[in-house]
């Protein structure tokens, strides 16, 4: 018998909370590393940590957020990723720049954020 999709959900929130990695949360959740991603983000947005180096190190985070300063946050992460060089994931952008919003109070509407067209996922 497996988990709901809530359950599996809750049961990510869960192991974040003891800031388990996403590997390790998506196969205990049994979801795709990507699904664990977007629960990341989701978990980012409702509990605010202070900090989310258990998961993207803080060198990335600070390229990634000179980043969104340059281009904006516009709700897309293609052209943040692009002006990365591509030389972060779409996945890591994505819990930066929600976790930028959790710590200014900004809202995107159910913390989704759109890669843009023509990005076919991410397998990590």
């Amino acid at each position: 018998a497996g988990l709901s999709p809530r359950g599996r959900r809750l049961r990510a929130f869960q192991m974040f909370d003891d800031r388990r990695n996403l590997a390790d949360v998506a196969e205990m959740a049994k979801v795709t590393v990507g699904t664990a991603a977007n629960y990341l983000a989701e978990y980012i947005a409702l509990s605010r940590p202070e900090s989310i180096d258990s998961w993207i190190d803080g060198s990335a985070q600070q390229r990634i957020a000179s980043a969104i300063e340059e281009v904006g946050d516009t709700g897309q992460l293609k052209p943040i990723f692009d002006r990365l060089e591509m030389g972060f994931t779409y996945d890591q952008i994505r819990l930066v720049v929600a976790h930028r919003r959790a710590m200014t109070n900004i809202s995107g509407g159910e913390g989704s954020v759109k890669e843009g067209a023509g990005h076919a996922g991410e397998e990590t």
